[in-house]
């Protein structure tokens, strides 16, 4: 999967699934960030369930923010020569 790095944040396409509601790519909010408990999400062919992340406004060029807790949880690998993530 395709990763995004522009110096400051690691941002991938991801989908997230709050109350039933199914959003992709960036979730936009009224306040820098904040935390929510997501249904599920999903990164690439991993789907994980009742999971904590961040949300909030981003710049136009980025999509959904990885939080490193998360990629080590679900041992993701991050490959910063090709901007690639793997599970």
């Amino acid at each position: 999967m395709k990763i995004n790095y522009d110096g400051r944040l690691i941002t991938t396409s991801l989908t997230v699934t709050f109350r039933g509601r199914v959003k992709h790519n960036r979730i936009d909010g009224s306040i820098p960030f904040y935390t929510k408990i997501m249904d599920r999400i999903e990164i690439g062919a991993r789907s994980i369930e009742n999971i904590e992340i961040d949300v909030g406004i981003l710049p136009k060029d980025h999509r959904g923010p990885l939080r490193l807790d998360i990629l080590k949880q679900q041992n993701f690998i991050i490959d910063l020569k090709t901007l690639k993530l793997r599970n």
